[in-house]
């Protein structure tokens, strides 16, 4: 209970108020206020999840608190504060002490990736419910004292998560690989086989049936998992994606990193010149790559969107000409703590042996092997095609977050005791703090944005001539012309129109997302900066109030001016 409500409170901080969409909740929240009105999904050629339940859910408080953006983004908390339970409950299942499981429930729900998603209705972090709940039911038939109710909490995982698994399909992979293995660990005890077989059965035709109802909804967007031909070249594209989703999911655990570190600090004479060698080569490596013009493998070595950007919270960058990010010196230095914080896990790895050879502490490791490492290894493998074909996308990388996050916490207690350090809390406060600051400043812009349209709306200029984000420009398009021209629509046939929009048109002046937004006529701006782009207008900037330094921001109505490519006659 603790867990969930310093969650709660921390999304309380935020104050995620604004309506206005946030990411890609804008399309999700439309088939939600649909949803609510005439009780029929209807997409918009944007979602590639089928929702499913979770607009039930957010039209159930659309129904009690109003239509707007605020209100079902609300029905999230609930979600939200359930997973903590669940992720603690799991924790403490899977033999972790009641200190390792509350710093670990925090590492996962106040880091910044999830806070931020926390504060949407985006389905990242439903589709983590949905996941965590079947993992929680497969412990409780693996403790189950009787065959049959062994049976039943193993059906009831699986039913559980065909329907919860309708808000994000990766989360099916629970029935699909979960379940099996949950199976297969009970394989001697009665019921067990035949009940997993037909839960398996039961889900695999149900994903079908469910898939090719999703397929035949209009304007819903079933993106092709693999590319059409796989070479040397498309497999070269895997490793930088590799490379950085590693590197972010050791970032968001940076916390259970310093627990290890203190665990051998004050290092050695001989493990701190080993450091400083490392530090060394990894300047050199630096330097070299920065020749080449990729540097920023070594100084941002994380993936570079779409949640936690250089320029913060889903901003990268979040209106027309914004280039705001961290120096490249806060960033080197961001890189040093972790690096030096990764190498102390190293060697802490390597100079605690594992403790714990009781029965039950064995069985425990194999459970969580069995459970969890099949169903990463599908879930990676899920990834690899967009690493190909499209991009993965740092909020892609949650359920793995949870789940190294309990592999990472099981050999802390193991290898160096049942304590965890105090730095290792604080290291965990500054990043809640940052993250919650970070959030707070991304609904401060959007509130900013919203006065802003709302004032040129007042001055008799139509939404159509008007460009702000790419939340703010998707819902005028979808409000004109019923959807999104999407090229991966082919539902209903000919409805992309690929010689409408620009798409040729890139940054500095440009606007790549054009072509989704056809309907566009623009001849205001929304700027975060002034630019070269834009010539100035008498409508007054909008200022507003940040907890990041600059503390005083403010948002600019500028025209496109003669360089910009939507400068329109």
């Amino acid at each position: 209970m603790l867990c969930a409500a310093l969650v709660g409170l921390s999304i309380l901080a935020t104050w995620p108020v604004a309506e206005i969409g946030i990411n890609d909740d804008w399309s999700y929240i439309r088939t939600t206020q649909v949803f609510a009105q005439t009780h029929h999904f209807v997409y918009n050629a944007w979602s590639t999840a089928m929702l499913g339940w979770q607009v039930i859910w957010g039209a159930l408080f659309a129904g009690l608190f109003g239509p707007s953006h605020t209100s079902i983004r609300l029905s999230i908390i609930p979600i939200t504060l359930a997973t903590a339970l669940l992720y603690h409950a799991i924790l403490r299942r899977f033999g972790l002490n009641r200190a390792h499981a509350i710093f670990g429930t925090l590492v996962l729900t106040l880091c910044p990736l999830f806070l931020a998603l926390a504060n949407t209705f985006m389905t990242d972090v439903p589709g983590l419910f949905s996941s965590l709940l079947c993992l929680y039911l497969c412990q409780r038939a693996i403790v189950a004292a009787e065959d049959r109710h062994a049976a039943m909490w193993l059906v009831v995982a699986g039913l559980t998560n065909i329907l919860t698994g309708t808000a994000r399909q990766v989360a099916w992979l629970g029935v699909l690989v979960m379940v099996p293995c949950c199976g297969w660990l009970l394989r001697r005890r009665r019921f067990i086989v035949p009940a997993t077989i037909v839960t398996w059965l039961v889900g695999a035709l149900s994903i079908h049936w469910l898939m090719a109802w999703f397929a035949r909804q209009p304007y819903s967007i079933l993106v092709p998992m693999f590319p059409e031909q796989i070479n040397l070249h498309t497999l070269d594209r895997i490793v930088v994606p590799i490379w950085r989703s590693s590197m972010s999911t050791l970032l968001f655990l940076l916390p259970v990193l310093v627990a290890f570190a203190a665990a051998v600090w004050p290092p050695h004479k001989s493990k701190l010149i080993r450091w400083i060698a490392v530090f060394a080569a990894l300047s050199a490596v630096y330097f070299v790559l920065s020749i080449k013009g990729r540097g920023d493998i070594i100084s941002y070595p994380w993936l570079t969107g779409n949640i936690i950007t250089p320029h913060g919270v889903m901003q990268d960058p979040p209106l027309f000409g914004s280039e705001r990010q961290a120096p490249i010196g806060w960033q080197l230095f961001l890189v040093a703590i972790f690096v030096f914080c990764l190498l102390g896990w190293l060697d802490a790895v390597r100079t605690f042996p594992r403790r714990g050879s009781e029965l039950a502490e064995r069985q425990n490791r194999r459970n969580m092997s069995v459970l969890l490492l099949p169903t990463l290894l599908a879930y990676a493998a899920l990834l690899l095609p967009f690493a190909i074909r499209l991009v993965i996308f740092d909020r892609y990388i949650l359920f793995i977050l949870a789940v190294v996050l309990i592999f990472m916490l099981r050999s802390h207690q193991d290898r160096i005791g049942g304590r965890v350090p105090s730095i290792a809390f604080v290291a965990l406060t500054i990043v809640a703090l940052l993250g919650i600051a970070a959030v707070h400043d991304l609904f401060a812009i959007d509130r900013a944005e919203v006065r802003l349209v709302g004032e040129l709306q007042k001055a008799g200029i139509p939404r159509t001539q008007i460009r702000g984000g790419f939340d703010l420009d998707s819902i005028t398009e979808v409000d004109t012309s019923g959807y999104l021209n999407d090229p991966h629509l082919t539902n209903p046939p000919n409805s992309y129109h690929a010689h409408l929009g620009t798409p040729d048109q890139l940054p500095p002046c440009g606007y790549p997302y054009l072509r989704y937004v056809p309907s566009l006529r623009i001849k205001y701006v929304i700027s975060a900066d002034p630019t070269p782009c834009l010539n100035p207008t008498d409508f007054p900037a909008q200022s507003y109030r940040t907890w990041l330094p600059p503390a005083r921001r403010e948002l600019f109505i500028g025209v496109p001016s003669a360089v910009s490519p939507l400068r329109q006659p």
